[in-house]
């Protein structure tokens, strides 16, 4: 019996894989589904800080290892850790006594590549794997190569980054009952 149920769900996850692998194929929203917390930056994310006719000022930077970004005039500022939003708001606070105008600033995320999951225990590939805004349960197994060869549990454990442990069955996700985002920083676990 756990040899069928472990060849059904890899024979599924098989097609989850393509499924991850074709950029369009993100699910569509279903009622189980939580809303996303507020985008924080983090280190190696990319953002445009733009500020309305000034070119000079205008510039597309990445989070340095140590949170900070640089702008002219406005300097270094901490962008690990806060929203666009709070960043954009620091922005016009630095500049408001330097440009005549600087009501017009924006923070455009270009690149999100601090946001992460892993996979550890018996998938075929763990590690750390890129966080794409939507990715659920199955496509992030499916980027691990799914439950690995020795593996005869059908249920995983995701480990939130704050320490909340939530155990989910396979086999009622692979059926449609229910679905799972993945958030920063979580951890699967395959026994």
């Amino acid at each position: 019996m756990a040899g069928r149920a472990r060849g059904r769900i890899r024979g599924l996850l098989a097609g989850a894989v393509l499924a991850a692998a074709c950029a369009h194929a993100r699910p569509p929203p279903s009622a189980d589904d939580t809303p996303p917390a507020s985008f924080v930056l983090g280190p190696d994310d990319v953002v445009e800080i733009s500020v309305f006719r000034e070119p000079d000022l205008t510039r597309t930077v990445t989070v340095r290892p140590d949170g900070q970004v640089s702008l002219p005039i406005a300097g270094e500022m901490q962008a690990a850790g806060r929203t666009p939003e709070d960043l954009r708001r620091e922005v016009l606070v630095r500049l408001k006594d330097y440009v005549q105008d600087p009501t017009v600033v924006s923070v455009v995320v270009h690149e999100v590549r601090s946001a992460r999951f892993y996979a550890v225990g018996e998938v075929v590939r763990p590690g750390d794997y890129p966080l794409r805004a939507g990715m659920t349960l199955l496509q992030g197994l499916a980027l691990a190569g799914g439950p690995g060869e020795f593996s005869a549990r059908t249920d995983v454990t995701v480990v939130r980054a704050g320490g909340k442990r939530l155990v989910v069955d396979l086999s009622s996700l692979l059926e449609g009952r229910g679905r799972v985002l993945l958030g920063p920083g979580d951890t699967l676990v395959v026994p």
